[in-house]
């Protein structure tokens, strides 16, 4: 899993999870999805991506003041805002 910052795209932050087969004769990196949330628009910088066992994803937008657990299907679960100017790099 990895929180994919987008920051020189012009489009938004998301958590993406990739199976890797790092077999040297393979090799590979297979999409298996993602999740944004509009609420988080930019991401500058930093910023994490969790995959919990129960399948929602725990996210740091990095570089604004939101946390979410989002559903597999990117419905909020659980929002934690800070203050405003404030900036999340881990959760």
């Amino acid at each position: 899993t990895l929180h994919d910052n987008q920051s020189t795209t012009g489009r938004p932050p998301r958590a993406v999870h990739y199976l890797i087969n790092a077999l040297p004769s393979v090799m590979t990196a297979t999409f298996l999805g993602q999740v944004t949330d509009g609420r988080a628009p930019y991401s500058g910088c930093c910023g994490s991506a969790a995959l919990l066992p129960g399948g929602d994803w725990l996210v740091s937008w990095g570089g604004d003041n939101l946390v979410t657990e989002l559903t597999p299907s990117g419905a909020p679960v659980l929002t934690l805002g800070f203050a405003p100017n404030t900036s999340t790099y881990r959760a």
